[in-house]
Formats: C-alpha cells, structure tokens, sequence
C-alpha cells in the first residue's frame, strides 16, 4: 500500500493509503520523474491536490486534480500523477535577480544561471515572491561564458535551455540542481536474453529519423577571425575543412556544425582599477597592442564576470601602460527614471573591480590565439563527431526483476553491457528511462546513447515560451540568429523561437524592420 500525506497549516498528517498494484515509477535523464497509480475504488477518495507520497524519502506531489472515472454508485476509477520537486520549477517565471525582469540578457557560466533559478525558487525575505524552500545548487560543470537572452520563461524551461547551450545535463538529488557534462554511472551490469541472464525480450528501434553523420565541415564564430582562417560566412574554419569517422557507419552522411562560442578570444584579468568609477583598468596579461588589431571602431571589450557582466563598451587603449580607459555609455539593462533617461555605465553601482573577467571583439588577434581557436574548434568537432558517427539507435528491455535481487538498483545514467550475440552486439550503452512497477519490481528500460528527442518536439514543447538568442560571452553584438527547423548545429549553439508571431516581434525590435515586411522575407 502507498501512504498519502497532507499538510494543513504547515503540519504533516497522514492520509489515506491507496494500492501499489498498478503503481509504477517513471524515470527519463532531463525527463518525467512521476509516480502513476491506477486504481478502482468504490467510493470517492478523500485526496486533494498537494497531496502527496514519499519514495526514499523524496516527496511526489499531486500538483493537479485527481482525474476519475466514476462507472456506477460503486465504481470509481482514478488515474493519480505524483510528481517530483523538479516539477516546482514550472511553477515560477525565471527572472533577472538584479533587476527582477522576465524579459532580459543575462551572461554567466553555467553556474551563474543554475543559481539564479535557485534564487527565483526559493522564498526568502530578499524574495519574497519565491514559490518553494530549500532549493541548493549542487555539483556543476565548470563551463566558459554565454549570453541568454530570455523572455517570459519557467525556471523548469530556463534550466533546459542553460543545459543546451553548455551542452551539458542536470540531475536533482531531492531539491538540489547538478549539472554535469554527461549523467554516466558506470556498473557491471551485463544484459543478455535468456535464461538468468536478465532479459525476457528486447527491441531495437531507432531514436529519430536523423542519420548517422560520418563527415563534418565544421566551423566556429565571428568574432576576431583573419581573412585567411575565415570561411564565406567569416566563421573560423578548420585548415582541413572537414572531418570523417566511419566507424560505426560506412554510408557518406555530411553536417555542417557552427561552434559560435569557439573564436580566437583573450581573457583578461582586472588587476588595477582607478579613474571615476574605476573606469580606467589595467590588465597585466594583454601581450599585444589593441591599437594596432583593432578593425575600425568596432573593437570592443566585453565584461564576463562582475557587476559589468554582459556589458560591452568602446574603448581606449595605452599600451605602454596595458591601460583601458571605458567609455561612458547608457545602460541598456537597467530602468530609466521619470524622465525616461537610462543610467550611465561605469557608476558607482555598477563598476569594473580587481579580478573581473574580460575579453575582446572587433579585433583581428595574433596568429598565436587564432591557432590556439582551431586546435579548440578541431578538438570540439571531433568530439561531436564521435558521438554522432554512432548508429541513432535504442533498444527497449524487458528485464527480469529477480535477475536484479542482490544487485545495484537499476536508474537512469547507469552504464550497462548489452549483448546481442546474433547481431554481433556487445556494447557499453546508457540506460535513458526506467520504469518500475512499485509492487512487484518489474523493469522495462530504454538504453541508448541519444536522448529520445527531436528538435522539433523542443520547438513544439514551448510553444508561447522563449524567444532567445545564445551567442559566445562576451555580450551582444546585436547581432540576430535565427535557427531553423532542421538545423544541424549542436544543440549547445541552437534558438528557441516560441511562434512565428513572437519571431516576427522580436526580431522587428531589433531591426526595426515592419512585421509585414519581415513576413514577406521569412516566407
């Protein structure tokens, strides 16, 4: 039986206690995490929505009605949705803690954005429009900078989309977020038809209709490429151009990936500030002239860490002195006042200070970074090739739950052998989903080394949610990327576009284009 809880006033209580027969556990990485229960009763059960169960001691919440049935004066039959606390995350818009928009551009690492929808959450008394308590950030990836612009979104949505532009997954132990560059917990497990070998059946299927691709033409962003490194577009290109892996595949399948955050950039440190709010800083490890690799005006420094974050100004430059003295400008971010007049940036709120991280766009930079940017942009695309020269396939099993009696408990991220001797199977692949009848222990998994989604689904999942644009740290260059249907880049450098209304809007903004006209441009 499953014991049911209620809080009144804030004091726990049991409630009633409902059959574990048909109750199953259902698991996905980045997914579901529920718990459905099917049961008939004669009476009409005395459950209310935030209601709720506990498995190892997690709360699963009814955060809806109870759908019924009702087939006579003596028949009721319930269908019940307990969800896990990663579905509180659906419940509070994701905004900027500075200047508490929804609408907004925020640039941080991975990090900065994971503990800004921790903020959000949680209720304090900084912020009191929280809509939970006890939300942590855990363990997450060290990741370089980008920049999000979002609009109207949930924390829930926020968090997918900050895993999809660093390319990495989260997890939550309980209330806290971790986000690692992959969700793989290696075990022994070995997988195998027959008799006391673990499966009663087991399925191929392929994962989507994408193909295997064996041949990349990759290329990086914009920002500081040479001519002569730079390919039509003026990404940075790979002196090979393209690369191949035939392991797993022998059909010719061609991609074109664009790795926007990988240019030839410095990184800067601030280690002395002076002037009129420290508006004129020094950098010890500037080891070239800007003067001189500056393109025109449009060299820019771009603040990536700090109260600057996200901020990029024109600039001057001393050499001798490694000396960038920041031009005054109007904050783009922050509220006007009465009069409708913006701030000025450096101020004394927001200012450069000692230890700040910086880099620089509008510049043509030495032969010795754009190298140092193809060895990272070969390294990237290789990486990215491995895994998408892999067979696009899953296979769904059925295991024998006494197969598992005395071992580890099978969850999603567990690595597992299968072998499937007929097809000359034997590989190390992921398990994606599980689900587990909450009575009788029975398993069926889904393995495989894709997540089970397309694109597309992305795009139709959040309708009316997102419009964004993700570009490398650095801030925004007003530049406008609009990322179609059936883009082949990574999903670490793809958009979101809510409708073709709000892409129309958005993009009108920025261009001060009218609708009617960018109408007729994206038809």
């Amino acid at each position: 039986m499953i014991q049911v809880y209620r809080r009144t006033n804030g004091v726990e209580a049991s409630g009633i206690t409902i059959s574990d027969k048909n109750a199953s556990r259902l698991s996905e990485i980045m997914g579901v995490d529920e718990v459905r229960v099917s049961i008939v009763v004669d009476a009409v059960l005395d459950i209310h929505d935030s209601d709720y169960i506990k498995i190892n001691g997690i709360r699963y919440t009814l955060n809806r009605d109870a759908e019924y049935t009702k087939k006579s004066e003596v028949e009721y039959s319930y269908d019940l949705i307990f969800e896990h606390p990663l579905y509180t995350l659906f419940d509070k818009l994701f905004v900027n803690k500075i200047t508490g928009s929804a609408i907004d551009t925020i640039t941080g690492k991975a990090r900065d954005f994971i503990e800004q929808i921790v903020c959000c959450v949680n209720k304090t008394a900084g912020n009191p429009l929280g809509v939970d308590t006890g939300w942590t950030v855990g363990a997450v990836e060290d990741t370089g900078f980008k920049t999000i612009t979002f609009d109207s979104i949930s924390c829930r949505d926020m968090l997918s989309l900050v895993c999809e532009t660093f390319n990495i997954e989260f997890f939550l132990t309980d209330k806290q977020i971790n986000a690692v560059s992959r969700i793989e917990n290696e075990t022994n497990l070995v997988f195998e038809q027959g008799r006391g070998k673990g499966l009663y059946t087991v399925s191929q299927l392929n994962v989507d209709r994408d193909d295997t691709v064996t041949r990349v033409y990759p290329v990086g962003g914009n920002q500081n490429v040479p001519n002569a490194n730079a390919d039509y577009a003026g990404n940075l290109k790979l002196p090979e151009i393209y690369l191949e892996n035939f392991q797993d595949f022998e059909k010719v399948v061609e991609r074109k990936i664009i790795f926007d955050d990988i240019f030839p950039e410095f990184i800067g440190i601030v280690n002395t500030v002076s002037g009129e709010n420290n508006k004129e800083i020094v950098s010890n490890k500037i080891d070239f002239d800007l003067n001189q690799i500056a393109v025109g005006d449009n060299a820019r420094i771009n603040f990536l860490t700090g109260d600057l974050m996200g901020v990029s100004f024109t600039f001057q430059y001393n050499h001798a002195q490694k000396k960038v003295t920041l031009i005054e400008q109007e904050d783009e971010i922050a509220l006007p006042n009465e009069e409708g007049v913006k701030p000025q940036v450096p101020n004394a709120n927001k200012k450069p200070k000692v230890g700040d991280e910086f880099n620089f766009t509008g510049v043509i930079m030495p032969k010795s970074y754009v190298d140092n940017a193809i060895g990272r942009l070969r390294d990237k695309a290789t990486e990215w090739l491995d895994f998408h020269s892999r067979k696009r396939v899953k296979f769904e099993l059925n295991i024998d739950h006494r197969f598992m009696r005395g071992k580890q408990k099978l969850k999603i991220g567990d690595l597992v052998t299968l072998k499937i001797p007929e097809k000359n199977i034997q590989k190390l692949i992921r398990v994606t989903r599980v689900e587990e009848n909450l009575r009788t222990g029975a398993i069926s998994a889904t393995v495989s080394n894709y997540l089970d989604e397309k694109w597309e689904k992305k795009i139709e999942g959040q309708i009316s949610q997102l419009q964004t644009s993700i570009m490398s740290g650095g801030g925004s260059n007003g530049a406008i990327d609009i990322i179609e249907r059936f883009d082949q880049r990574p999903l670490t450098d793809k958009n979101v576009l809510s409708s073709l209304r709000s892409r129309i809007e958005f993009i009108s903004k920025k261009t001060n284009d009218t609708a009617e006209g960018l109408i007729t441009f994206l038809k």
